[in-house]
This record gives structure tokens, C-alpha cells and sequence, in this order.
């Protein structure tokens, strides 16, 4: 009836969870409903040791949640739920390490109470440029600011939980600074496209793709800059619902220049400091691991050889007292700021960033609940959204069976020019298997597959 939680973390081979080091989970989509990004993992999933270190890898919704998947309809029915899988996972240790064998765990939570509140997922991404790996956008090296936007497709409200993860942030840790999602337009926040820069200090002589557009402020603090636009816009920073300030950048936010007004203009003068320093941000998204050597020292050998160096962190997302509604077409912006971090300046990190926004939200129709969605959202309000949607929901066009007696996108999302810049994909479980057919047709795969056969008697 209800999924309520998961688990996906890579595993030795007596089934102990391995934390990055030594292994990074580049990505683990186990996708629901054709949605790719809804029950997933990425390399900052992990905690800081402090804030629970490899229990981060098991994200479970808030008590009285769940999300509504059939598991008895059969496979290929009409509207029938279904999951898939593709993962990549990195050995991370230095060469030459020794051999190891270690493996991807998935778990899937699950509950058949029917008293639970039905949720769906939004995830938001920055849009990618084209021929970009992994559907990301290049920042530059120095910082500068990266944003998207995007249209709820019902009215509701999010889910907020810190104790469960919800929202969270993904992004690359060694040139992420901080997270800013606001119920508001770009225009609205004083962020038009004529901030906008081609990317021009890449590393290595890398060129910038079509999209690859950033605002930096050189010359000028970026948090003192973005905190002056923010306050003589239309919206203000009353439109600021949830933010990432780790440490190190929320004290210059919340403190420095500008910063009071901030905090008189969300909740009031004493509003914000009634809800304590821990709450404002500070966490800790890069976290520093030490050398091991291959030595009596560290007898397992997916301990050995691993780099010191700062590896990516979770960190947390916090969110406003007031909680955070919306009504189907009502804009919203999320907004990060990036650059390499000092400590790992010299490591030749190519910034490619993702931007991307996990959210839980609750409908307020219980009996039409809105669908799990993910979105590539531009950076103005002119441009095109991409959105990828539950194939269970609506139907994509006009015609056929699949589908039969839902209604469509079209018949939707048709009235008046507020969604005008939309396109909706859909793909359902035939679609799926062929999708994943022609993505694992590469010598890569025919590759590993041989070698994989070569150690069956190893395991």
C-alpha cells in the first residue's frame, strides 16, 4: 500500500555497510513510476561522523507518511506501479589497491496501513547543458551563483522533517557553499538573466557548453551582493522558505552585512534568534579522512589505501517556522552558491554541479493525490521546464489505451499561458525495460560482464 522509507548502500561481502571512502555511490536511482530521482542516493548522502556518518544512507518519511504504490498489480497492467534500478558505484582507493569485492544493498520500507497520509516527491534540478555528463551544469571555479526554477503541479505542502532528511540537498561538496529555495520567481528575487556569465575560469582548458551560465559577483562579497538584490526585490526575503548555509557560510549570511535585515524581514527582530543557532545552519559538508596504507595496521582491504583527503557530506536543509504551502502553477526558485573550496584547490576538480532539490509533499486533495515528479528547471520564467511525471498519474497525449480513463497532460495543463513553457514525459514499464536495454548496449558493460563471470568462484 504505502512505501515509507529506504536503503541503498554499498556493502562488503559480509554484508557490512562500506561509507565513501572507500566506495562513492555516484548515483543510485531506484527509480518509481519511470521518475528517476525518488527513491535515491548519491555521493553526499553519507553524514559527517557527527551527524550519524553511514546511518544517513537509510532515509525513512516522517511517522503517519507514506507514499501510495500498488504492489499486487501485476506487472504490465494498465497504471501498474512499478521500480527499477541502475547504480554506479566508484572505488575511490588509491592505486594499486587490493582486491576487493563489495556489492550495492537496496531496501525498500514499507507498510499496509491504510490510516497513513498519502505523499508524492519533487525533486528539482538546474537545467543541463547539452552533451553534459550526468545531466550536470558547469560552475565556475571562483564563486558564483547557480538557479532554476519551476511550477507545483498541485496545491499542497511540504513534508518537514529534519530528523528524516526531508527536504535535502544534492549537490558536489568541494564547490558547494549554500542553498537557498524561495516561494517566488527569479524576476521576483531581483535574479534576471543579465547577471548571467558564460563560465570562463575552468580548469584545464574546459570549454563551457550552451547552458553553462553562472552570476559572479567579482569584486563584491557574493553573500553580501545576493542579500542587497534579494532585499529591493518585489518578493524580499519573506519568499525564503528552506536553506543549506554550512559552516563557514552561516555566520557570514545570517551576521554579516545585511544579514539583520534578513532576519527582521522572515520573522520579525527576535523571531529568528528564539529558534537558536543550531537551527540556522553550520553543518558539516566536507569531511576530512585520513591515509591508511596496506599494513598489518588495516587488515581489511577495503580499509586500505585510501586518500586523505575531504570527502562529500550531506549536510541539512532547514526550513522556516511558517512551513512552506503552494497552490498548482505558484513559482518557486531554488538558488545555490558554488566555488572551490581553499582546501581543495590544487586537486584539479573540474566543477560540474547538479543544484538539485529533494522534496515530500503532501496534496490537498486526498483522492486525486499529485504525482512524484522530477523537473530541469531554467533560469528564467520564459525559458522551458522539463518535467519527467508518474507514469500511474495522467495520461501524455491525446489517444490509445495506456492509460484509459485518466485524463491528459494536455486536459490538465491547458488553460491560460501559465503553463505554456511545460513539457511533460511519462514512461511506463515497457518503455522502461527498452530504455534500459539500449543504456546497458555498451563495451563498458560487455566489459565488466566478463570480468564479473571471471570471479564466481571467488564469491
Amino acid at each position: 500500500k504505502f512505501i515509507t522509507g529506504k536503503l541503498t548502500a554499498p556493502v562488503s561481502q559480509s554484508g557490512e555497510i562500506l561509507g565513501y571512502p572507500p566506495i562513492y555511490p555516484h548515483h543510485v536511482h531506484m527509480k518509481v513510476n519511470g521518475v528517476e530521482h525518488v527513491l535515491e542516493a548519491h555521493g553526499d548522502t553519507m553524514c559527517a561522523e557527527e551527524n550519524g556518518g553511514k546511518a544517513c544512507f537509510l532515509h525513512t518519511y516522517p511517522e503517519g507518511y507514506g507514499m501510495p504504490f500498488d504492489g499486487q498489480a501485476r506487472s504490465g497492467e494498465v497504471g501498474a506501479d512499478y521500480l527499477s534500478l541502475d547504480f554506479l558505484l566508484i572505488d575511490k582507493r588509491e592505486f594499486p589497491a587490493p582486491p576487493m569485492i563489495f556489492f550495492k544493498e537496496v531496501a525498500v520500507k514499507w507498510s499496509a496501513d491504510e490510516t497513513l497520509t498519502p505523499v508524492s516527491t519533487a525533486m528539482t534540478h538546474a537545467k543541463a547543458s547539452k552533451g553534459s555528463p550526468f545531466a550536470t551544469t558547469m560552475v565556475a571555479q571562483r564563486p558564483s551563483f547557480l538557479w532554476s526554477t519551476a511550477q507545483w503541479l498541485v496545491d499542497g505542502k511540504l513534508v518537514i522533517s529534519r530528523e528524516d532528511q526531508v527536504p535535502w540537498f544534492h549537490s558536489h561538496k568541494p564547490y558547494f557553499r549554500a542553498m537557498w529555495a524561495f516561494a517566488a520567481s527569479p524576476e521576483e528575487l531581483g535574479l534576471t538573466g543579465d547577471l548571467l556569465w558564460q563560465v570562463d575560469d575552468q580548469i584545464g582548458g574546459q570549454g563551457a557548453r550552451d547552458y553553462d551560465y553562472v552570476w559572479a559577483p567579482d569584486g563584491e562579497d557574493p553573500l553580501t551582493a545576493l542579500k542587497r538584490r534579494v532585499n529591493q526585490s518585489e518578493a524580499g526575503w519573506e519568499a525564503l522558505r528552506c536553506w543549506m548555509l554550512p559552516e563557514g557560510e552561516d555566520e557570514g549570511f545570517w551576521e554579516g552585512e545585511g544579514g539583520g535585515d534578513v532576519q527582521s524581514r522572515l520573522w520579525g527582530p527576535s523571531g529568528l534568534s528564539s529558534l537558536g543557532k543550531g537551527d540556522l545552519g553550520g553543518e558539516k559538508i566536507l569531511e576530512r579522512v585520513e591515509t591508511t596504507d596496506s599494513t598489518a595496521a588495516f587488515p581489511e582491504s577495503w580499509h586500505q589505501r585510501w586518500k586523505g583527503n575531504s570527502y562529500d557530506r550531506a549536510g541539512e536543509v532547514r526550513c522556516g517556522p511558517g512551513g512552506w504551502r503552494f497552490k498548482a502553477g505558484d513559482r518557486y526558485t531554488v538558488l545555490s552558491l558554488n566555488g572551490i573550496h581553499e582546501e581543495m584547490a590544487d586537486q584539479g576538480i573540474v566543477s560540474l554541479q547538479h543544484n538539485a532539490f529533494f522534496t515530500l509533499y503532501e496534496s490537498d486533495n486526498k483522492t486525486d493525490v499529485g504525482p512524484s515528479y522530477e523537473v530541469y528547471g531554467p533560469y528564467t520564467s520564459e525559458e522551458t521546464m522539463s518535467y519527467s511525471v508518474s507514469s500511474s498519474w495522467l495520461r501524455q497525449e491525446e489517444g490509445g489505451q495506456w492509460m484509459a480513463g485518466k485524463e491528459t497532460f494536455r486536459e490538465r495543463y491547458s488553460s491560460g499561458d501559465e503553463w505554456q513553457n511545460a513539457t511533460f514525459n511519462i514512461c511506463n514499464e515497457t518503455q522502461m525495460l527498452s530504455k534500459m536495454d539500449r543504456m546497458f548496449q555498451h563495451e563498458y558493460y560487455d566489459a565488466a560482464r566478463v570480468e564479473l563471470d571471471a570471479i564466481q568462484n571467488l564469491i
